[in-house]
C-alpha cells in the first residue's frame, strides 16, 4: 500500500497572509493572485505546519493509502 498526499488551499477561505509559505520547510506553497497555492505536493513531509499557522483554516493536508 502506498501513501499518497494531498495537499489544498480553500481559496474562498484564503486571506493570502503568507503565513504558511513563511513556515513551510519546503516550499509547497507560493502567492498567486494575493492567494496562496499549492505549487509543489510532491515535496510535503506531512508536518502539518502550514494547517496549524493558517488563521482561516484554509490550508488542509492530508494523507490517503492506497491500494497499488
Amino acid at each position: 500500500m502506498a501513501t499518497t498526499m494531498s495537499v489544498t488551499v480553500e481559496q474562498n477561505l484564503c486571506e493570502g497572509c503568507g503565513e504558511c509559505i513563511d513556515g513551510c520547510p519546503v516550499d509547497v506553497f507560493e502567492l498567486k493572485g494575493q492567494k496562496a497555492t499549492v505549487v509543489n505536493m510532491t515535496v510535503c513531509g506531512d508536518c502539518r505546519y502550514c494547517e496549524s499557522v493558517c488563521p482561516t483554516g484554509a490550508v488542509c493536508v492530508d494523507c490517503v493509502d492506497e491500494k497499488i
